[in-house]
């Protein structure tokens, strides 16, 4: 099999991450058809988690975030919890099941994210094979 790395899972699955030709390493999810793997989460395996009526109710929600200024999802549940919206007909459920659906509102995430330096990293020992602390 040549240089690979295992990543043993808590619920007992076991991940093989082989070395490439060009040193990088990688799991070939192809090789073994009885795994099933996801990287990525979509907004049609979220749906999947909730009903037509709520999902309609959940657009509706992204909708009218976006409608009155791409506010950040807890001052838009404080105005919703507060009726400041008249004849508004979604509720605090509706705006967390639309958060879990489509993710945080990208608009209101621009220009209101800042920075933070990265925390220390303390240094640890790990057994590194010598053909990778050689070659790099």
């Amino acid at each position: 099999m040549g240089n690979a790395f295992h990543v043993y899972k808590p619920d007992g699955t076991i991940r093989v991450f082989q070395q490439s030709d060009r040193g990088l390493f990688y799991m070939d999810t192809a090789a073994d058809a009885t795994v099933e793997v996801t990287m990525v989460n979509t907004v049609a395996n979220n749906r999947s988690s909730y009903t037509n009526c709520d999902y309609s109710r959940a657009v509706l929600a992204h909708q009218i975030q976006q409608t009155i200024g791409r506010l950040s999802t807890r001052t838009f549940l404080e105005i919703i919890d507060k009726h400041l919206l008249p004849n508004c007909p979604i509720t605090k459920k509706d705006i967390l099941a639309a958060e879990d659906i489509f993710g945080p509102d990208v608009g209101s995430l621009k220009g209101k994210t800042v920075r933070h330096k990265a925390t220390r990293v303390e240094g640890f020992t790990v057994d590194i094979p010598a053909n990778i602390m050689t070659r790099y």
